[in-house]
């Protein structure tokens, strides 16, 4: 969608109350600069940002992490056509009663305000 796809590679619980879910995304089209999770400065109106929603119904924001850098307020990602990008989303404050995930719902946003948003659902961890 929008020269972009992004693959869904699971999610699993990477502290005692985070759990880190990873994509890999990449351009279908041309080069181009992304912006990766909410708070971006290219966010359109109406999308909400890349959350998770834990099988108790709370929702969560992400911190965002590619190539070595991390950022809670989203990440400027680089991308070569046809060459993937491995993405991790990490969600801190994880109730520690949730078994699942309800819905993970990646975001990314290139520059020309075109976006694409995943939602994956009914996730183990």
């Amino acid at each position: 969608e929008n020269g972009m796809k992004v693959d869904f590679f699971g999610c699993a619980r990477s502290g005692h109350n985070q759990i880190s879910c990873l994509t890999k995304i990449v351009s279908t089209t041309n080069d181009q600069t992304i912006i990766a999770n909410r708070n971006h400065p290219f966010l359109i109106a109406g999308l909400i940002g890349s959350s998770l929603f834990d099988n108790l119904g709370r929702e969560y924001a992400a911190e965002v992490s590619a190539f070595d850098q991390t950022s809670s307020k989203g990440l400027e990602i680089s991308l070569i056509q046809g060459v993937p990008v491995e993405v991790k989303f990490i969600f801190n404050d994880i109730d520690i009663q949730a078994i699942a995930i309800s819905a993970f719902k990646p975001v990314f946003v290139n520059k020309s305000d075109q976006s694409i948003q995943g939602n994956f659902r009914n996730i183990s961890f």
